[in-house]
């Protein structure tokens, strides 16, 4: 019985282990395009709510969450 429960352990262990993909050499043009979106988010949003005191900058990490997350 103990065999077969250190069996079970040694399988799902391995099947736990991660399978790292390897990575791309070129990023594609949908990542060029959302990392263009996402800064023009961040900097629209400094723009419209300048850092002046504690509301504005939660303010301004809200407007970040929200225009980035409308990009593509």
């Amino acid at each position: 019985m103990t065999r077969f429960l250190g069996t079970l352990l040694v399988l799902g262990v391995t099947g736990l282990v991660a399978h790292p993909t390897p990575a791309d050499a070129q990023a594609s043009d949908t990542e060029h395009r959302l990392v263009k979106c996402m800064n023009e988010a961040v900097e629209s949003c400094d723009e419209d709510f300048p850092s002046d005191g504690w509301r504005e900058s939660a303010i301004r990490g809200w407007c970040y969450l929200i225009r980035t997350a409308m990009c593509e």
